[in-house]
């Protein structure tokens, strides 16, 4: 298939990836226990961590998708009965509070609302105290179902004054890479991301960083992990002596996508995390205005401050009909763009997801955002929807420096 034909892909994960990483993962596959190969998941290690803002984090990289995040999460930090709090804002917060159920932890979820108040954790956190505080609190960052952006730095800070013994778990899987956090300055215990999204890099490895609070109560257990793959006792061990670039072996890494990913943090860091994220935010803006004053639609989240920057959900017009809706991503794909449907089963038929991040975003390639607005500005157009014209002032607006800045 030639370039020409390529649909690019503005969904919320996988994205387009920079052309470094896509030769990096066309090399030929190293031995996993090869001095070069330790070498680089050494390096890349190293990266996550910077990545992530920590010194002293423990990063464990494994093959899979986000969703392992959770379950290593969850099967390693708390045992049956435990209690966990989740902060829910989407599918995916649901799909979290799951996860922890299968393992036999009681689940406090709040209902999904357009963000979650500070002051409806802190009733859920004081009300624990009758029946023992939360082992984990779970925040999803963005949901990527929702769009909606958490205020991670401010729940934390409350859940730790409130709940010091609790362990912050963070859900980053559509924000890290394109949304500020700080794992050692916001005090969170288990982080978890993919690869797929705004990190930059093909689906197929999970991500997570560990605080020694949280090392400290898995070495504290009092029952056997109960799972194979995702026990840390099998994992840790590899990761350590990868870190001090020794070989070691519990089930065969992924080589290529473990290399590809490390030529993309490597870029993002040759950038700077910092103007990484300014970018996604100033993208996410310039993105939002376009759809507000040409296209009149509203977001599926309720204000600015909680409106993620990887990623919008944007409500359908209202007279648009069920038909209309059905066609509309077949619309948007004749312009060679493929964007996503709605995800929340509350709301699924009512919205679309574009997604805004990683490459389309930091590597100079803001005609992508461009195209998309074209093909849903026509799609829209095609269903009878009113609109205002693009003017070139608005597309000019996109042609951002992202190179060192």
């Amino acid at each position: 298939m030639s370039s020409n034909d390529h649909s690019i892909l503005m969904i919320p994960g996988p994205t387009e990836y920079h052309p470094d990483v896509l030769a990096t993962l066309a090399l030929p596959s190293l031995s996993h226990t090869s001095p070069q190969f330790i070498a680089e998941f050494s390096e890349l290690l190293e990266n996550f961590k910077r990545v992530l803002g920590t010194k002293n984090g423990q990063p464990l990289i494994v093959s899979g998708s986000g969703t392992l995040g959770w379950d290593i999460i969850a099967a390693n930090l708390c045992e049956k009965n435990d209690r966990a709090l989740v902060i829910n804002t989407g599918y995916f917060s649901d799909s979290y509070a799951t996860c922890c159920e299968t393992y036999g932890i009681k689940v406090c979820a709040n209902q999904i609302g357009a963000s979650v108040e500070l002051s409806e954790i802190e009733k859920k956190l004081k009300e624990a105290t009758a029946d023992g505080v939360y082992k984990l609190i779970c925040i999803t960052q963005v949901d990527t179902s929702t769009a909606v952006l958490n205020d991670v730095k401010s729940i934390s800070q409350l859940c730790k004054q409130l709940s010091p013994t609790s362990l912050i778990s963070v859900d980053g899987v559509c924000s890290f890479g394109g949304e500020r956090f700080a794992f050692d300055d916001w005090k969170i215990d288990a982080a978890m991301t993919c690869s797929q999204k705004a990190l930059g890099a093909p689906p197929g490895l999970a991500l997570l960083m560990f605080s020694q609070q949280s090392i400290d109560t898995f070495r504290q257990r009092t029952t056997p992990v109960p799972t194979y793959y995702a026990n840390l006792n099998n994992w840790l061990p590899i990761m350590d002596a990868y870190a001090n670039r020794k070989p070691s072996y519990f089930a065969t890494p992924n080589v290529n996508l473990i290399r590809s990913l490390n030529t993309s943090l490597k870029l993002l860091l040759d950038i700077g995390i910092e103007n990484i994220v300014r970018l996604h935010e100033e993208n996410a803006q310039k993105f939002r205005n376009i759809v507000i004053k040409s296209f009149d639609l509203k977001f599926v989240p309720t204000t600015d401050k909680n409106m993620a920057n990887t990623l919008s959900a944007i409500y359908y017009p209202k007279e648009m009909t069920d038909e209309q809706r059905t066609k509309f991503l077949g619309l948007v794909k004749e312009s060679q763009v493929v964007i996503a449907g709605g995800l929340h089963k509350k709301i699924k038929t009512e919205y679309f997801r574009v997604g805004h991040m990683g490459y389309s975003v930091w590597g100079g390639q803001q005609q992508h955002v461009v195209q998309t607005l074209k093909a849903i500005e026509k799609a829209l157009k095609e269903s009878g929807h009113k609109i205002n014209e693009i003017g070139k002032e608005d597309f000019l607006s996109f042609s951002c420096k992202t190179s060192k800045i």
